[in-house]
Parts: structure tokens; sequence; C-alpha cells
């Protein structure tokens, strides 16, 4: 029943569905208030009770109090830490659990009963000789383990008592998703230690030790040699022990005898031991009703015998530091104090943790994380047990960052004397270390620019972008970073280290061209040397180069597009060069900056590839073609979300191709080549080879002139090439042999779907096409989510 004007939820725990018997499992239960009367109360305590039967599974503490300083408010939730030690037999049992208010006139419930089902299994899993056993454990939260596609619960998860053999073991939740086989050997447990997406699980055995399956009878069935053994021994003694109290009674029961004797002839002495019989009587004699003693009394805040995990927990909660999972990140420092509950009678042991060294590589690294025990108790770190006084380095596998953060916070959960205390830790891995183990150097620079202008007093990446100018070969703007650095911090060793290194490299130089002098690339225009510094060349055709640069007044990065001759500038240039300018689209490379004296220039945004499968591409040219349906529908998408942009502003490609959509992180198109007409008439006369073109582009008397049509055709060649690898042919009698759903020689079913929007696009006179590419978007759209459409039906397009 529950009080008046209390609600309940329960939230959800962290109780594993198998224990091991005499294993200590600390959890955590979470309920949130849904009433309308916060959970505080200063004349009656508020907790959570098990309710458990304590002979099969204790709880420490079996009841656990809200702390004094915190308020519950209504849509809150309440966090109980307790220890679980199972120590019944192996079986099934039902642990129940609910909130209650408790007073002097008992315990009210203001919460429903929850009731999780556990179950304790044999010593190791194995309760035969013939057996083994699983056991799979993870730093990562919320893994369902399968085993052969049974289920087998959360880990940690205990599958006990498997034949002997090969199994299938699938570890799965919302984000992550892998299989392992594992390799079952009778008599032993075998464990299997998930530690993240690259890297294998660690697989170790051990053998069993005495095995039972908890009952008496099984005891003795598989101990047999063992029990005989004791047996003959405690006989023996055993009958070493009666000889010896035996013959220690006939002595004493013959001396009593003789003091029986010669009492009787004594009357006074047989009148004293009558009344001290009688006194012993009377005395053994209880009274009704025992008063309660003081050190019998209850202790103030009771619950179990004082303070325990709960109190830790609400502590840590009231001072902003709730407990965290393994793995979460945050923006902190690199050390850090120990997190223990303040006012808590159990003494935080004194540990050091620190960033060993970071190893990194594309898509993840490990932080080896070093732990110095500088307490008089040993600690259990991710089941790493430290001596006192001991040092242990624990690998942490680390997946790549996805926020903007200089750094990412782990907390790091450790036991020492079986309570569990916190410590958080600041490992230096962000987007730019990220980028750089990808070899996205560029984008990597722009990262931590970025990072600069949020927090300027950043070190490791003053330092890191030091380390890429000089790459570049700016030794100027390098050592200006370095000084920036020694004047934060004058101790800074790799700093010092680099300067010196730099000085030396200069001199070595010296004599080979001047300091300061920027290094040379063909068919950059000196003119510019005063704004730009040239980095390396991105890419040439027949008439432009194009030249990675960073701005010297704001150190951004540039891709400067330049003609190779000086010829004439026609008024197209300008006309197409002013509309530019108001180009602003996530998925079209924009302009900044035209110039067209002392030279022809164009400041264009910079791209640094995208990543598929672990390789870097630069143009759409480059992906390894077909895609599947995960990657080239969300490329298609954003390719005529930009096209459909362009055309709302009134701009015509003409050109639309593979190799003119640059591609940028993580996979995201940019549609360049927006004037290569103009540019070629200011930047020489040879002849751009076509992707495809369309009807109207090799016979206009007879189809009409390009427009935005054109585009829309181009885009569905692109869309066959991506999803096929086909390439349309020029020739306007070859149009048929293009099937949109033939992969790879083989149809696929699946495509049947999208071939009606693919016709409609690449009709052979424009009127059949689409007439808009936003008609071409909602198709595509709409043919994702409607499978059942008649095969060969034209979806409905707005031609206007």
């Amino acid at each position: 029943m529950s009080y008046s004007g209390f609600g309940s939820s329960y939230v959800g725990d962290t109780i594993p569905d198998t224990m091991l018997p005499g294993q200590s499992y600390p959890v955590v239960i979470t309920f949130r208030n849904t009433g309308l009367v916060s959970w505080q109360d200063e004349m009656r305590r508020i907790g959570l009770l098990y309710e458990g039967d304590m002979t099969k599974v204790t709880a420490i503490p079996a009841f656990v109090e809200i702390g004094r300083n915190l308020n519950i408010t209504p849509g809150k939730q309440a966090h109980f830490g307790l220890t679980l030690l199972p120590v019944g037999i192996p079986g099934t049992y039902n642990l129940s659990f609910s909130v209650v208010m408790r007073s002097a006139t008992g315990d009210k419930k203001i919460t429903e009963t929850i009731v999780k089902h556990v179950t304790i299994v044999p010593t190791d899993g194995i309760s035969s000789p013939v057996n083994g056993s699983v056991y799979v454990d993870s730093q990562l939260l919320d893994l369902d383990v399968y085993l052969d596609s049974d289920y087998a619960g959360n880990v940690p998860a205990i599958i006990a008592d498997l034949k002997p053999g090969q199994y299938t073991v699938r570890v799965v939740n919302d984000s992550f998703e892998r299989t392992y086989p594992v390799e079952v050997e009778r008599g032993a447990m075998t464990r299997v230690l998930v530690t993240g997406e690259k890297t294998p699980p660690v697989i170790t055995r051990k053998k069993a030790g005495p095995i039972s399956d908890g009952t008496l009878i099984g005891y003795i069935e598989v101990n047999i040699p063992l029990i005989l053994i004791i047996s003959l021994i405690l006989l023996i003694c055993t009958g070493i022990v009666v000889y010896g109290v035996r013959k220690r009674s006939r002595v004493r029961e013959q001396r009593k005898k003789e003091e029986e004797d010669e009492r009787s002839k004594d009357p006074e002495s047989d009148k004293a031991k009558k009344e001290k019989d009688l006194l012993d009587k009377i005395h053994s004699n209880k009274p009704f009703f025992t008063g309660l003693s003081p050190s019998s009394a209850p202790r103030q805040g009771g619950g179990g015998g004082g303070k325990g995990l709960l109190d830790r927990f609400t502590d840590l909660k009231a001072s902003g530091m709730s407990p965290s999972k393994p793995g979460q990140v945050k923006n902190g420092i690199k050390t850090s104090k120990d997190t223990s509950a303040p006012g808590s009678k159990i003494k935080t042991p004194e540990i050091e943790v620190k960033v060993h060294d970071l190893d990194t590589r594309p898509g993840s690294a490990t932080a080896n994380i070093g732990v110095a025990n500088l307490s008089q108790v040993p600690v259990t770190l991710e089941d790493n047990i430290i001596s006192p006084g001991g040092f242990g380095i624990i690998p942490v596998e680390l997946d790549e960052p996805t926020t903007d953060e200089p750094e990412i916070i782990l907390s790091l959960r450790f036991l020492a004397e079986g309570s569990l205390f916190l410590k958080k830790i600041a490992i230096p891995y962000n987007r730019g270390v990220a980028l750089l183990a990808r070899g996205a150097v560029e984008k990597a620079y722009e990262y931590f620019r970025s990072l600069l202008a949020v927090h300027p007093g950043q070190t490791d990446s003053l330092f890191s972008q030091a380390e890429i100018l000089l790459k570049w070969g700016l030794e100027e703007e390098a050592i200006s970073l370095l000084n920036e650095i020694l004047s934060l911090n004058p101790d800074h060793e790799d700093a010092l280290n680099l300067i010196n290194l730099v000085k030396e490299e200069k001199e070595h130089k010296k004599s080979e061209r001047e300091p300061g002098q920027a290094p040379k690339i063909e068919g950059y225009p000196e003119e510019l040397s005063d704004r730009y510094t040239p980095i390396r060349i991105l890419g040439d055709d027949p008439f432009a180069i194009v030249v990675l640069v960073r701005r010297n007044d704001n150190g951004e990065l540039r891709a400067l597009k330049i003609p190779h001759t000086k010829e004439k500038i026609g008024s197209s240039l300008y006309t197409e060069v002013s509309l530019l300018y108001q180009i602003r689209h996530p998925y079209v490379l924009r302009m900044f900056r035209a110039e067209f004296t002392p030279v022809v220039m164009l400041e264009l945004e910079f791209v640094s590839g995208g990543w598929y499968k672990g390789e870097q591409y630069m143009t759409l040219s480059k992906l390894p073609v077909p895609l599947p349906p995960d990657t080239w529908l969300p490329l298609i998408e954003k390719i005529g979300e930009g096209l459909a942009y362009l055309h709302r502003q009134g701009v015509r490609h003409y050109h639309l191709s593979p190799k003119h959509i640059l591609l940028d992180e993580p996979i995201n198109p940019k549609i360049s080549g927006l004037i290569r007409e103009s540019l070629r008439g200011a930047g020489g006369s040879d002849k751009e080879e076509f992707f495809i073109m369309a009807p109207e582009q090799t016979d206009p008397k007879k189809f009409g002139n390009p427009g935005k049509k054109t585009d829309i055709y181009q885009l569905g060649a692109i869309w066959l090439w991506l999803v096929t690898g086909q390439v349309m042919s020029h020739e306007i009698s070859g149009r048929e042999e293009f099937i949109f759903t033939r992969v790879n020689g083989a149809i696929d079913p699946a495509l049947e779907v999208y071939e009606p929007i693919f016709n409609k696009m690449t009709g052979l006179f424009k009127n059949d096409r689409y007439g808009s590419v936003e008609s071409f978007l909602n198709d595509l759209k709409n043919a994702g989510h409607d499978a059942s459409g008649e095969k060969g039906k034209v979806p409905d397009g707005d031609d206007t």
C-alpha cells in the first residue's frame, strides 16, 4: 500500500542475472519520484528496503537511506547503491526491493515492490568435472550476451555447466555488436573480456577448484576420494580424543566419590550444598522483560550498521559528482584527486592516476593509465588488483571523439575494503589527435585553431599546431607558437627540444636558401606571397592549378584556384563570380574571394577528403563502386540537395561529374567546378572530358538547348554509377544497355523500386524527365518507404 501523496516509478538497476557464490556485486537501483511530494522528511527516514531472503542473497546494507542533504523532488531520480553477496546454494532466487518511509510505527511503502530474478551458479560455474563454463565481462555498458543465439544475460554473464566443445558468443548493445568463437574445456572456466570494437577479446582459462553443485549430495558425489581421506583422519583423531575424555572422566568421578564420602560424615557441609543448589535454581530463571542496554540501542541514522554505499553515492550526487559510467567523457584536467564521500566514516585510499601514454590509430586509441596505490590496503580497478604500495598500467580502449572538447574525462571505479570509490582522469584525446592519426593533417590544423579560440591556454593544442606548421615548412610561424607555449609554461620540455631542433635545421639550410623564404611551388604567383603562404598542390588540370595555402592574416586554410596563363577575362566570368559570392550551402564548395589583377585567382573552401572503410578519398570519382545502399543513398540525396539549391539560385552546372564532387569529413559531398567554361577561356583551350553528356549537349538541334534538366540527367548518370558501377555511354543509341537493377552482372530485386525514378531522370527528351530536383528527391524518399509499388509505375513528380 502506497503512502498518500507519493508516486512510484522503477527506472532500472545494474543487478546481474547470474552470480557466483561468495563474490560481492556492487549494484545501483534507480527509482523516479513521479508523485506530488518530495522524498524528504526530517522526522522519518526514506530509503530502499531489501525484502529478499538474507540466507540466500545478503544485501549490505539492507536499508539504503536517502541522505539528509538530498531532496528528491517530483520528477527527479534517486540512485540507491548497495552490495549484494550471494551466500545460498546454487539455484534461482527472487530479490525484492521497494522504497519505504521508515518511522517509529514501522515501514510504509511509497513505491511498488520490484522483483529481480537471479541465479546463483556453482563455483566457477561448474558442478561436474566433465563440464566447463564461460564468463563474459566487459568495460562496455549494457551488453547483452548470447550463446549460440540463446540469451545468457547482461555482462557480467556466467554461463554455467557447458559440455566441452566449440561455442559462439555474441555481445550486443545499441551501438556495438560482435561475435567470438569460444572453446570450452572440461573442468575449466573460460573468461572472455570484451575490450572494444577494434581489438579482439582477452580469453583466459582457469581450472576449477573443488567442484560442487552446492548441495551436500553433489559435493559427496564429485569429491568421494577427498572425503574418504578426510574422514579417515577425523576418525583417528576422534578415537584419540574419546579415549582421553573417558580416562579423564573416570579419574574425575573417582575423586568426586571420595569427596562425597568425606562430606557425608559432616552435617554442616550437606546443608550448605542444599542452599547453593536452591540459589542456582532461582538465578537461572530469566525475567519476563529485559531492558535495552546502551550498547544494544540502535545508532542514530541507523539502517543496518552505519553509513553504507548509498551515503557515498548520495554524497557524491549532492556535490555534483554523480557516479559515471565507464567511457563517459567530459571536459576536465589531466590528473584528479580522489572522489570520496564527504562525511563518510570510511577513509578513501590514496591513489594516483595519470596517463602513461596514448597509442592512437585511425578510428580509436588505447590509453595506458598508470595507477599508483599509496594506501595501506589493496585496491581493485577494472578487475586488476593493485597491492599496497604497488603500481600498475591498465589499458583502456577509447572510441574516436565526436565532440570538440579538448580532452575526454574517464571515470574510474575502484574497490577498496568492499567499498566503491570514483576517480576521474583527463585523457588528451580529441578530434585533432584523431584526425592526425587518420592522416587528415589539414583538418586537424583547423580543429586546433578553433579549439585555441575557445581555450587559449591549451598548450597541447599549441604544440600540435606547431608540429603541423613545421611539416609544412613554416618554421617562423611554428617558433612563434612554441614561444607562446614557453610563456605559459617555461618548463615545457617538448617545446624547448623542438625549438632547438628547428634552430639546428635552419642553420643547416642557411646556405641553401634565405631564412623565412617560403618553399617554391611551380605555378604559384609571387604577387600572392604577402597574403598567402603556399603549402602544397591539391590538384591540376589542363587550364588551372589548385594550391593549398594558409592565410597570413588569420591562419585559415584555403584552396586557391589559379589559371595557367594570363589572358583577357571575359564578361561571363565576372557575372558568374558575382553570383558565386552569394552561394552558401553545406553541399556546395564555397568561394570566399575572386581577383582578376594582378593575377586571376579564386579563393575557395578547402576540403580534406572523406573516409570510407578506413580509406581516404578526395573526390567522388575515387570511391570503389558499386557502393552499398547505406552509402550511396545519403550521398545521392546530399548531392541532389546541393544541386536543387543551385537551381533555385539560377545556377546551372552542365559538367556534373564524380570528379567535380569533392568529399569532406566524414563523407560529405561538395559540388565544385561551377565556372569551368569561363576559366577555360582564361586559362587554356584544352577540351574537357565529360563524365556523361546529355542528349541536348550532343545534338542541340534535335533535343534542344541545355538547362537544369541537363543537370538532372547527369545526376541520374552519377546515381547509376554509384549503385551499379556502370558508366552511361555518350552515344544515344547505347542508352538501353544500362539497367539500373544490374549490379556486378546480377539483377538485384531490391533496386526495382528505384528503376522508374532512374528512367524518369535520364529520359531521352527533356519533357520525359523530372521538372525539378526536388521532385526527384521526394520520389526517392517515398520509394525507400514504399516497397509495395507496382513495378514500372512512374512516380508522380512536379514537372512544372
